[in-house]
Parts: C-alpha cells; sequence; structure tokens
C-alpha cells in the first residue's frame, strides 16, 4: 500500500510562544509512505491465446497496523499454466484523523484542559501494487 493517506494520523497540543491564555493543535510527522501488506485477490478476465492476457482483480489485505483493506484494480497476466500476475489498483482503508470538531491549528485555550485531540474514523483510498503466482495447472 502507499499514499501518506493511509496511515493514522497523531496529534499533540502546543503551547504557543508569547500566549500564555492559548495553546494550538498540531498534527504529529508521519514519515512513512508505504505499508507492506498480506492479503489475498481474486482475478478475473477472458482467456485468450499467448501468454500474455490483462483482466481485473479485488481482495483485502491486512496491515502490520491490523487494519483491513480492500483492493480493486487492474492485472497483468504472463505465462499460461503457470502464470506470474502484476497487479495495480486503488486500495481502501480506514484511517483515524483528527475529529471534526478540531481542526490543525486551532488555538484552545489552556483552561479547557484539552490534552488529547479526539480522532474519527475515515476510509481514505490509496495505490497498491503487487507481484502474485498461479503456479498450477
Amino acid at each position: 500500500l502507499a499514499g501518506k493517506k493511509l496511515f493514522d494520523r497523531t496529534y499533540r497540543v502546543d503551547t504557543i510562544a508569547g500566549d500564555p491564555l492559548n495553546n494550538i493543535i498540531v498534527e504529529n510527522k508521519n514519515r512513512q509512505s508505504i505499508q507492506p501488506a498480506v492479503g489475498a485477490l481474486m482475478h478475473f478476465y477472458m482467456k485468450r491465446a499467448g501468454s500474455f492476457s490483462w483482466g481485473g482483480n479485488f481482495g483485502f489485505s491486512i496491515s502490520d497496523q491490523t487494519k483491513l483493506n480492500y483492493h480493486g484494480g487492474l492485472s497483468l497476466m504472463f505465462g499460461q499454466e503457470q502464470r506470474v500476475i502484476a497487479n495495480i489498483g486503488i486500495a481502501l482503508t480506514n484511517v483515524k484523523e483528527i475529529g471534526s470538531a478540531y481542526e490543525v491549528g486551532q488555538k484552545l485555550t489552556r483552561s479547557s484542559g484539552i490534552n488529547t485531540i479526539p480522532t474519527e474514523n475515515y476510509y481514505r483510498p490509496g495505490l497498491f501494487a503487487a507481484i502474485t503466482f498461479n503456479l498450477s495447472k
């Protein structure tokens, strides 16, 4: 899986220099852009003569964050009976982002007592690439 939007976001409340009454919501940096996952893809295609064919795929995977990801895309198949299949497409995963009542850069009064920023779950798209094998007749 690839894409910065596919990762949970974390936030913190920081002080504002020169402003003793307010804090500010800041998003922590996420340095990841690729997320390895293990899953299953189903391919659909029309049988064609020759050692190259193309079709579609859909399936699911589970990443190291134990999230269920959904996939759909294009498959390029090489070989006739024993196939190597290159897959690319769109991935959809559930990520945690800042709650709808807040936004990054928002000022909070220190008297509000908010130290932890609430998050909500959203589905976000990204890209995926996979190599699959069909080594039996």
